[in-house]
């Protein structure tokens, strides 16, 4: 879901729905955003449904395909 602003509550809101759709994946690889790092997300993850991943702060290339994907929709904006 492309947007400017996704809190946590909503990125939440957007798994579920993903879950709800089709199974659930093995791995979530994120960054250290506040919308991953505040208390509702940091809640919900801790489910044992999902192994979360954080990638190192100021290591971009640990998470090449989101990089990748942000640069194409800041290019075509």
């Amino acid at each position: 879901v492309p947007d400017t602003s996704l809190p946590g509550v909503r990125v939440i809101r957007e798994l579920e729905v993903l879950v709800a759709r089709s199974r659930l994946p093995q791995q979530c690889v994120f960054e250290n955003g506040s919308e991953f790092t505040g208390l509702a997300m940091l809640h919900w993850a801790q489910s044992p449904r999902l192994d979360w991943h954080h990638i190192d702060p100021g290591q971009p290339q640990q998470n090449a395909f989101a990089e990748s994907l942000n640069g194409r929709l800041a290019a075509s904006s």
